[in-house]
Formats: structure tokens, sequence, C-alpha cells
């Protein structure tokens, strides 16, 4: 009866003893469950963040990865949905899942800055949007990582409310079923039932510390108080090689040392809160990103960690921050080469940056040659000595083989000194001296037997692997910027120099003429004319021409000082004296008189005057310049067969005189012929140019230059100019009347007609008196009214656009091209001359040429016309050089006006 009571009784005890069992196995069940897809949740947000880590480096590499944008895109749904293809649990956490979508909302401007920056915008955006998208990722896995905390924790309560209540029911059934039984028997049952709830917890912790095995990164847990070590899992265990952790440290474990870690945080570290923060280990030499939290272990407190192995991630990251500095150092020694117009101040700046980039103690630019080294510019650091080693005659047997490894390698390094030892124990007895461990020597440039070198003293260990792409990177720059400089002297010498005679030219003349005008010191003027030049050009050639010039600028040397000596125009040259007497002037003119009187060959028209002070100057140039074209007068009348007029001297001589000029014109000597401008892309006319003919007689009819040259040294041209404009507005508004197509028309303007006081308001008067659109006129300027002073031709083309006329310049490329016209005058169109033209198909200079001025006139906004256009070829190159109007034989030579009429403006249809 006792032992059924008692059967009966350990069968009653039984039922909540096995409901126990499987409600507590249910629970763990589900806690190890959830457990699970909370550490998956949390590895997933880990790897949506190194993905997009991957991302911005690949697109910052300009290697575009559509695939990943969208995987990342499905990852953040299903993090904040639940649903995918990677079969993630939904995280029931309000700040977890805010963050996902504050994360996602940082995506989306992550994915535009990417799009953006493929479109060609800066970098500098998509880095900072990365950044912001990094942390908001890291406050993601924080989040999900103190639910799972709280997950845990819930789980450990709920499995202790359930052996506690079984618990209590246990004890119940035991008070009311064996009240008789002893005391002692309560006692073992007690004993018996707390064994077992141990060996439950013992179960609970092995079910635990399973999935936390399963994951990649590294976990411990340790004595916040002993540092000992109670668990560390299987990534843990191979990373630090450790099989067992009975009795030993952490600090001894993960770090190697023998003594508590002096950066740990465990007094950092509170409840419920979780502590970030990044280490290099010394000894798995990895980068780790920790996350540490106080848990409750096996009953006790303890620390848990976690670590992300970010090793790869850092790295990059350290690779991009060099990268931007090295492409930052690189920017600012170009904009300090290039802002400085002085390459000697600019290069000093250039050394300082480069040096305190590289840590460097010195940086040295020198010229090496087999037998000389010559330093040309250097800078030293704060801690480097005073003296510098390459000035040191000792470096001198190590030039050949310097020369010899530049030559070959472009480069010579030294990683360190020591290596020379035994190879080259000279150099390194040398190098040991002046205290250079390390030392980098890079050609910049080979001319001849002179190699142009850069040397770096002791850069900083680090800074010495990237050192050579950024010297390669800064050589290139500075030697265009060596390249620019020279360029620049030389193009200064040639702006100031005329090449032919070695004077001053035209472009120093008007320099000085400004300085010398508000200098109140006297000067004397003196201008000279050397007369027939085209006769000796046209009977011996352009070289007795050149050298009967260089005769003329010999005399001037020899009788003025060589400074005060300019050649303004083809034949033109004047003198502005300085430092002497009226007296010593006229002396010196008088000098050069009878010099010339010894040279019956050269013929020079001479005009002088004096003047007391510099705002007398202008009134002593133009008397001056009446008088020498008095004198050039003179010697057109007086001399026989002229070699300006050599075919009609006889004939147009009398145009010279205003009257016989203005008798001509009125019999209508004088003729309009048009010529065409066409649009080299569509091939529709665009416009015209009105030249003047002067009509001998019935059977000869002279181009201008028969008779232009003359008109403009006897400055009568002006009349010629506004008859041609005059007749051009007449027959525009006959055009108007009769209904034709109508296109613009230019007329040609001599500098002394420009200069006129009067000239801007005849020039309104007449298109007013006809009543034609000023946008219909084109007001053309030769290239040689230039040599006027720039401050007047400016003012009077200002002028005429301000009236509403359009303003050209012609013949440009006719000997003394100017660039300088483009930065001091105004003007709307440029007209390259037929000598430019005439062997663009062959002459590559040539071409380029025109390129250039296509692309400067394109950014100006200046309409470029090609004049002589002959040939289909010479159409097509100056098509894709992208010269917009052409006018040539090619289309059409310059034709009478009724002419022009037929073939270019039909009547309209009725």
């Amino acid at each position: 009866m006792k032992s059924n009571k008692i059967s009966y009784s350990t069968r009653f005890l039984l039922i909540p003893l096995i409901l126990s069992l499987i409600l507590t196995g249910i629970l763990s069940l589900f806690t190890i469950r959830n457990l699970q897809g909370n550490a998956r949740v949390i590895n997933y947000t880990g790897i949506v963040r190194g993905a997009t880590q991957r991302l911005v480096k690949q697109e910052l590499n300009h290697q575009a990865d559509d695939a990943m944008i969208e995987k990342i895109d499905v990852l953040l749904t299903e993090l904040e949905t639940g649903h995918g293809p990677d079969s993630l649990i939904r995280l029931n956490d309000e700040p977890f899942q805010n963050q996902i979508l504050r994360m996602q909302d940082a995506w989306k401007q992550v994915k535009a800055a990417i799009y953006d920056f493929r479109a060609g915008a800066s970098s500098d955006q998509l880095y900072a949007l990365s950044e912001t998208y990094f942390d908001l990722a890291n406050d993601a896995v924080s989040f999900a990582e103190a639910y799972t905390e709280a997950s845990v924790h819930r789980a450990q309560i709920s499995l202790l409310l359930v052996n506690v209540f079984f618990l209590l029911i246990t004890l119940a059934l035991l008070y009311f079923s064996h009240i008789q039984h002893k005391r002692q028997k309560r006692l073992e049952q007690e004993e018996m039932e707390t064994r077992r709830r141990q060996e439950e917890l013992d179960q609970l912790n092995r079910e635990l510390q399973a999935p936390m095995n399963e994951i990649s990164e590294l976990i411990y847990i340790s004595d916040p108080e002993t540092y000992d070590l109670l668990f560390i899992n299987e990534s843990g265990r191979k990373a630090f090689g450790c099989d067992s952790i009975e009795g030993k440290k952490c600090y001894k474990v993960l770090q190697g040392l023998d003594h508590p870690c002096p950066f740990c945080t465990n007094s950092r570290l509170k409840d419920n809160e979780t502590y970030s923060w990044e280490i290099n280990n010394a000894l798995t030499h990895r980068h780790y990103l920790l996350k540490d939290r106080i848990v409750t272990w096996n009953g006790r407190r303890a620390r848990l960690e976690i670590a992300f192995d970010t090793t790869k991630s850092e790295e990059e990251k350290q690779r991009l921050k060099t990268m931007l500095d090295n492409e930052k150092l690189i920017v600012n020694c170009v904009r300090e080469l290039y802002e400085d117009e002085m390459l000697e101040s600019a290069i000093p700046e250039m050394l300082r940056r480069l040096g305190e980039f590289m840590e460097a103690e010195r940086i040295t630019l020198f010229s090496l040659s087999p037998v000389r080294l010559t330093i040309t510019s250097r800078w030293s650091g704060e801690k480097a000595a005073d003296i510098e080693m390459l000035s040191d005659l000792k470096v001198r047997p190590f030039y050949a083989r310097w020369m010899k490894r530049l030559l070959e390698d472009e480069s010579y390094v030294v990683e360190n000194v020591e290596l020379l030892k035994t190879s080259f124990p000279d150099e390194y007895t040398l190098l040991r001296a002046y205290n250079i461990q390390q030392l980098i020597i890079l050609s910049l440039e080979v001319r001849g037997e002179v190699i142009d070198c850069i040397c770096i003293d002791n850069p900083a260990s680090g800074k010495l692997q990237n050192s050579i792409i950024v010297l390669q990177t800064l050589r290139y720059f500075l030697l265009l910027a060596r390249h620019r400089a020279m360029d620049k002297a030389k193009l200064a010498q040639l702006s100031y120099t005329d090449s032919l005679t070695g004077l001053f030219n035209r472009n120093r003349y008007i320099q000085d003429l400004d300085k010398k005008i508000a200098d109140p010191q006297p000067v004397g003027v003196l201008f000279v004319d050397l007369n027939g030049l085209k006769e000796i050009n046209d009977q011996f050639g352009h070289d007795r021409g050149d050298e009967a010039l260089r005769t003329c600028s010999d005399h001037l040397r020899a009788c003025f000082a060589p400074d005060s000596c300019y050649r303004i125009g083809g034949d033109e040259f004047v003198v502005l004296t300085h430092d002497i007497t009226e007296e010593e002037f006229f002396g010196q003119v008088h000098h050069l008189r009878l010099r010339l009187q010894s040279n019956a060959k050269l013929h020079l028209a001479i005009g002088t005057h004096w003047a007391t002070g510099g705002s007398q100057l202008p009134s002593a140039i133009k008397a001056a310049d009446e008088k020498m074209y008095k004198d050039k007068k003179a010697y057109y009348y007086h001399a026989s067969q002229s070699g300006r007029y050599r075919h009609h001297a006889d004939e147009v001589l009398p145009l010279a005189n205003l009257n016989v000029l203005r008798q001509k014109l009125n019999e209508s000597r004088f003729l309009v012929y048009f010529q065409p401008k066409i649009a080299i892309d569509t091939g529709l006319l665009v416009g015209a140019e009105a030249l003047v003919r002067y009509q001998l007689d019935e059977n000869l009819i002279l181009a201008p230059n028969a008779f232009i040259p003359l008109l403009e040294e006897t400055q009568t041209i002006s009349q010629i100019d506004f008859f041609v404009f005059e007749f051009v507005c007449l027959r525009l508004q006959k055009w108007i009347r009769e209904g034709r197509p109508i296109s613009p028309v230019s007329v040609n303007f001599s500098r002394y007609t420009v200069l006129e006081e009067t000239f801007c308001q005849r020039l309104a008067d007449l298109s007013d008196h006809y009543q034609i659109s000023r946008d219909l006129l084109e007001i053309e300027i030769t290239e040689n009214a230039l040599d006027v002073r720039e401050e007047d031709l400016r003012k009077t083309i200002d002028a005429v656009r301000r009236s509403g006329f359009s303003v050209s310049i012609d013949d440009f490329g006719v000997e003394f091209s100017n660039l300088s016209l483009f930065s001091g005058a105004d003007f709307d169109i440029l007209k390259l001359d037929r000598s430019l033209i005439q062997d663009i198909a062959v002459n590559e200079k040539a071409r380029a040429l025109i390129q250039a001025m296509s692309d400067v006139c394109l950014k100006m906004k200046i309409k470029l016309v090609a004049e002589g256009v002959e040939t289909e070829e010479q159409l097509g190159i100056l098509n894709q050089c992208h010269v917009g109007i052409a006018q040539g034989f090619l289309f059409s030579k310059p034709i009478p006006v009724a002419d022009y009429e037929t073939k270019y403006l039909p009547f309209p249809r009725s």
C-alpha cells in the first residue's frame, strides 16, 4: 500500500514536471529561434553597410555596379518588412524600424549622389553622404543588438517564472501529498530538484552558445572584476589560437599582455547600454569595430564584446584619404605654379608644400651634368641641418652613377641607406655623414648632357611609397609651367621687339608713348618712312627690301639711343628721345641726314618736332607725322617710276590733289564692287563686302592697292571711304524698296578716316538719311589701324558699336598680327587674311593657328570670316576648324553691283 502510494505520488509529481520541461523547452526553442533571426538581422545590417562602402569605393574609382545597388535596395526592404529572398525576420523594434527608414532615405540620397558623380559631379557630396549613411547603419546595428539583448533578458525572466511557477505547484503538491513524510524526505526532494534545475540552466547556456559559435564575428565574455575569460566563440578561438579558456585572462588571450589593457573600457560600461569603439589588434594585425555591453552570464555580472573585422574598409578609407591628400597637394602646387606670374617665386612655395606633405627635411631643385651640379632652388624644414649635402664636393664622384640611373629609370630612390653599406660604401659614408636615411632623386627634364632634378632628403617612411607617383605628376606640371614661363618671356620679347630690325615694335611704342605723355621731361620726335620699299621688293625681292629696312634701322641706331627707336609699320620708323637737349636732338637729326646723303639707294622721308613736355607730345607727334608725309609727297611727285606705283604712277599721282580727287568722284570714275560672304555650313549668302575700284579709262580698272596707299599718305582717303559708305546706304535703300532679300554689307575704312573726330557722327548721319538699319552696316577696320594709340582706337570702336554698327577687324594675319587686340578693343567680326588661308592644306601651323583663333572667337562670341578661299579643300579644312563664314574666288570674285543683284538678290516672286 505504501509502495503504491509512493508510486501514485511520484506519478502525480511527474505531471507538473513534464509540463514544466515541455514549456521550458518550447520557450527555449522560441528564444533560440528569435536570437538566430535577430543575429541574422544584425549580420545583414552590417552586410548592407559593408556593401555600400564597397560600392562607394568602386564608384569613386569609376567602376559602376548597378547590381550592387539593386541588392542593397532589396536588403533594406527586407530588413523593413521581413519578406525577401534571404528569409530575414522583421525585428519588431520601433527604434530599429525607424532607423531602417532613415537608412532608406539616406540610401536614396547616396544613390542620387552616385548618379550625379557618374554624370561628372564632384566626389565630395558622395563621400559626405556615404559617411552619414555609415553612421546610420552603425546605429541600426546598435538598435538591433539592444533589442536582442532585451529579448534574451525577457527569455531568462520567462524561464525563471515558469520554473518558479511549477516549483510552487510541486512544493504545494508535496506539502499536501507528503505532509506525513519526515522533514528529511522533504529536504532530499528539494536537493534533487535543485540539481535538476542546475542541469537545465547548463543546458540553456549550451543552447545559447551554439548560435554564438556559428557567428563569424568574434565574441567573448569576461568577468569585469577579475578579467577571467568566461567564454569565447569558435571564430575567436581560431583567431587567437585559444583551445582552452580555463583560468585564462582576457588581456592575455586577446592582446598578449601580462596586465590589464591600458585601453580597457570596463570603467565606461553601463547597464543596458552598448559602448562602441575601434582598435588595431597587435596579435591578429586586424582592425576591429567593437561593441561592449554588460550582461548576466551563469548568474554573474559579465562583459560581452562583439568584434567586427573592418580591416578592409579601414584600409580602403586610408587609401582613399591618401589619394585625396595627394590630389589636394597636386592641385595646390599646380595652382601655385599657374596663379603666380613669377615662376621664381612660385617654385619655392611649391617646394614648401611638397616638403611639408612629405614631412621631409629638405627638397632641392638642381641641374646635374657629368662634371657639375648646380642648385636652382631649395627648401629646408625647421629641423633640417644648415649644411646642404649636394653642395659638398664629395658628391661629385657619384654624378655619373646618378645620371645613369636617372636616364634609365627617371628616378634614384634610397629606401634605406643601410642597403648601400656593402655595395656602395663611399656613398653610404657620405649619406650617413649628413644623417640621410632615405633619399629620392627624380629626373625632371633631360637637356643634352644636363638633367634637371628634384631631390628629397629623409621623407616620412609612410610617404615614400606614394611619393614617386606624386612627384611624377608634379614634374609634368612643373615642366609645363617652366615651358610656359619660357614661352611667355619669348612672347614678351617678340611682342615688344621687331624680329627683322631688332628695334622696338609698335606695341612697345604705344606703351612707351603713354609713359612719356605722363612724364614732364622734353622729348624729341622723329618720324621716318622708307620711300620706294615696294619697288625694291618687286624688282629685287623681299630679301633686298628687308636689307633696306635693316640699313635704315642701322642708321637710326647710329644716330640715336637704340632704346628710343621703333619700327611701327612696314616702312615706318619713329624715334622718341629722352635725356637730351633740343640742340642735341636736332644735331642727331642733322647727323642722320648726312649719313643718308652718302647712301644714294636709301631714300627716307623725315619729319621732326620738339616737345617741351609730355603733355605736348601728342601734338608734336602729329606735327612730325605731317612733316614726314609732306616730305614723302614731295618724293613721289619728283621721283620717276616710284616703287609703290610702278605701273600707274603718272596716272594716279594727280589723285594726291584733293580737288582732282573730288573731280574724279563727280565723274563716277570710282566704282563699287561687291563680293559675297557665304556661310560654310549651309552655303547660303550671309553678307557682302563693298570694294572700291578706279576706272583709269574705258579699258583699264585699277585695284585698290594701286591708289589707296597714295591717298592714305596724302590723308585724303576719307573722301573714298565715305563715298563707298554712302553708295552702300543708297543701294541698300533701293533693295529694301524693291523687296529683295537683304543681308549686311561691310565697308572698309582707313585708319586715318577712323580717327577723324566726326567719324561716328558722319556714319550715323548717312545711315539715318537713307533710313538704313545700322545692323545692316559693318564697319571694317584694317589691322594696321592698330598702329595708332590703342586708347584712341578703343574709344573710336566703342563709339561706333554704341551707335549700333558692327565692327570688323580686316586683314588679320598680315605682317604684324597682334593678339593684344582681343583684350584691347571690343569688336564683332574678325577677318582672316588670305595669306593664312592659301597654304592651309599643307601648312599644319597655319591650320593650328586658325583652329586656335576659331576657339578664341567662339568663346568671345566674335564671328570669324576667312578671306581668299579658292578651293574646296580649303573650305573643308575651314569647316573642320569651325570657321563660320568664307569669302573668296571659290564663290565669286568682286563683281559689279548689277551682277551682284542678278546673281544673289533676286526679286521676290509675285
